[in-house]
């Protein structure tokens, strides 16, 4: 008799078997966050809601400091409660009062071995007789705001909205559910997103149409109307648009512009003025790899003898504009790897990762995000070479290679370190694919890995020695600098919500994970880091704005590359497209989980996948390659994607 699972289709059996390890890991990992203490992750019970004090919502960024919050609720019994009890968890200490009256106290980080997120059940003391009554909770939390959760059935009462707040004596207001969506941020002199794709619809018409007819003709084409251009005259297209954006926009864009840019300023004069590496402890963005800083600081210090401080900080942008450049290179070695017989999905990789807003805009002040994701790029490349077509075990040099390029990008961020998934499946498969012997195989492995140390291990040692431990994060409590932005905490409707990032995209990420990280990939959704007026980048806001729904189209494809990779039955799609969705896959799992862990908005920004813009550009390809079975849809992602990557290009022409 014929087994079930013999019916299935094997794609469909890989995408379960997948799916059921995936819910197991996450399942698994969500257990341990909801179970720490150092994780303000709130979830809701049965009975009782988180409540926080309501306050107006900031962006600034908030310092740990001892913050108290009270907590009311009135209630009238009409007759003897015997033994009332109050079941409460609090974030994270408190201290319980009926009618004015102690009647217990706990919660913190640790409380004899009891996490503030389990329950503590107390007895409020003696039979409560009928009339009014007033409970009130006053919560302390140095690290984020308090909140709390609490139910009594004996009195019938749970928090909600019912419940008061007050942060100074005899100012009471109503208490506000933890889980509620922020209020609408008040961002000035911003249009709304409706306005902006009324505005530039008249601009995108013309080329819609132009593209439509031109694709949907094919090979009918009359010869008078001219052919897409080849991949690699695209390739010189792009880098010409690009040296032409750097060209307008360097005297455009002010030195105070980008995330975190004063403290990456600070970072390069302690190189210039002390000729010494810092230590994480030492600033802000001190605990970053100094590749990009060692990089930068000589050339900061010879054009200081030239030209005033302002005009020495514009010019040395052109280290992450070239790496932008660096990236359509690389971007069409890739292409013409994997599709070597299809120039139409070559542009494709070309113009979805050419052209991705993240990598326009980061790419545009100082930092060392650029940098980053060139040499991550880089070593993708160098992967999809190893395992397309291969007919014997690679080359000492080119493993050496492979070693060089991952130390490189590790000695330039500690993020390279989440590409090791990928470089173990790309040498699994080549080796699998070679039929390679055990000993030569590890051998070159070794190789691989012992480069990537000589390269950029040598920083994460001396962090060892110097500090304990070779990671240091900015969140890490080693360096004494502790914040959290509101709202503070994470609930499980940050995490599963999306759509604010269609609605009002600029700071959408406050709403949610996924709402920060397609406000971070399409469009620069956090202005790069300007919470006023006077700090937001001269961008094109209503082609930006508008980017966020045209950026359906490629976001769509990416996705449908995604499905592909997961259920094709058949031998394609090759090795570098699964390559590019376990990249993809590592980067957004462990993003995720450092959303949870850390509540500021910074944990769910695109631009740590900058380095994946050719898996972006693969999968999207991949996508568009089923569209292009049949002419009208063909036709129509053409269309679409062209108005998606012009309005994207205008976006962020000062």
């Amino acid at each position: 008799m014929t087994s079930r699972w013999s019916a299935l289709r094997p794609g469909a059996l890989r995408l379960a078997l997948l799916l059921a390890a995936v819910c197991a890991i996450g399942g698994v990992r969500g257990w341990q966050l909801a179970r720490d203490p150092a994780v303000s992750f709130l979830v809701d019970g049965d009975s009782a809601r988180w409540i926080t004090f309501d306050k107006p919502f900031s962006l600034i960024a908030n310092r740990r400091v001892e913050t108290l919050t009270s907590f009311r609720r009135g209630f009238t019994t009409s007759s003897e409660v015997r033994e009332p009890d109050l079941v409460i968890r609090a974030m994270r200490r408190f201290r319980v009062y009926l009618d004015g009256r102690p009647v217990g106290a706990g919660g913190g980080l640790d409380d004899g071995g009891t996490s503030w997120k389990q329950p503590t059940r107390l007895r409020l003391g003696a039979p409560l007789a009928p009339g009014r009554h007033v409970l009130t909770v006053v919560v302390e939390n140095r690290y984020g705001p308090p909140a709390l959760a609490a139910h009594s059935e004996a009195l019938g009462l749970g928090t909600d909205a019912r419940w008061e707040a007050s942060r100074a004596p005899g100012r009471w207001s109503a208490a506000r559910p933890a889980g509620a969506p922020p209020p609408e941020l008040p961002l000035r002199e911003l249009p709304g997103l409706a306005p902006s794709l009324a505005g530039v619809a008249p601009w995108l018409l013309p080329p819609f149409l132009a593209v439509l007819a031109w694709s949907g003709l094919g090979a009918a084409r009359p010869r008078w109307i001219p052919a897409p251009p080849t991949p690699s005259r695209l390739r010189w297209l792009l880098i010409a648009a690009w040296i032409a954006l750097a060209l307008n926009n360097l005297g455009k864009i002010g030195n105070d512009i980008g995330f975190d840019v004063g403290a990456h300023v600070q970072y390069l004069r302690w190189l210039v003025q002390r000729r010494s590496l810092p230590l994480a402890t030492d600033g802000w963005q001190m605990f970053q790899a100094p590749a990009y800083y060692l990089v930068s600081a000589p050339l900061m210090a010879l054009l200081s003898r030239l030209a005033e401080p302002d005009t020495v900080l514009r010019a040395i942008r052109v280290v992450p504009l070239a790496c932008g450049v660096g990236q359509i290179e690389i971007l069409h070695r890739v292409a013409r790897r994997v599709f070597a017989d299809r120039p139409d999905l070559q542009r494709i990789v070309l113009v979805v990762g050419g052209l991705m807003p993240m990598h326009l805009y980061i790419s545009q002040v100082l930092g060392n995000e650029p940098m980053a994701g060139l040499l991550t790029a880089l070593l993708i490349l160098l992967l999809v070479r190893l395992l397309d077509a291969p007919r014997a075990l690679a080359g000492w040099r080119e493993c050496a290679a492979i070693g060089v390029v991952w130390g490189a990008a590790l000695l330039t961020k500690a993020s390279a370190a989440l590409m090791a998934p990928a470089l173990l499946v790309a040498a699994l498969a080549h080796g699998a694919a070679t039929r390679a012997a055990l000993r030569p195989w590890l051998a070159r492995a070794g190789l691989v890995l012992a480069c990537a140390l000589a390269v950029g291990g040598w920083f994460y040692v001396r962090n060892w020695i110097a500090l304990g431990q070779p990671f240091v994060g900015g969140w890490d409590p080693i360096r004494e600098i502790e914040w959290w932005q509101d709202p503070g905490y994470r609930t499980w409707g940050q995490l599963l919500s999306f759509g604010a990032a269609l609605e009002r995209p600029v700071y959408a990420g406050v709403h949610g994970w996924w709402d920060a990280l397609h406000s971070t990939l399409w469009l620069d959704g956090f202005l790069s880091g300007g919470f006023t007026p006077r700090y937001y980048p001269p961008w094109n806001l209503e082609f930006m704005l508008a980017g966020s729904v045209l950026a359906l189209a490629p976001a769509a494809l990416i996705l449908c590359g995604a499905w592909r990779v997961a259920v094709s039955d058949s031998a394609e799609p090759r090795w570098p497209l699964r390559l590019a969705a376990v990249c993809l896959a590592t980067y957004l799992a462990v993003m995720l989980d450092l959303y949870v862990r850390l509540p500021i908005y910074g944990t769910g920004k695109a631009t740590y996948l900058l380095g994946l813009l050719p898996c972006f550009g693969l999968l999207a390809a991949a996508g568009f390659e089923v569209l292009a079975r049949w002419r009208a849809t063909r036709a129509l992602g053409s269309a679409l994607l062209a108005c998606w990557a012009l309005a994207a290009f205008v976006a962020y022409w000062a």
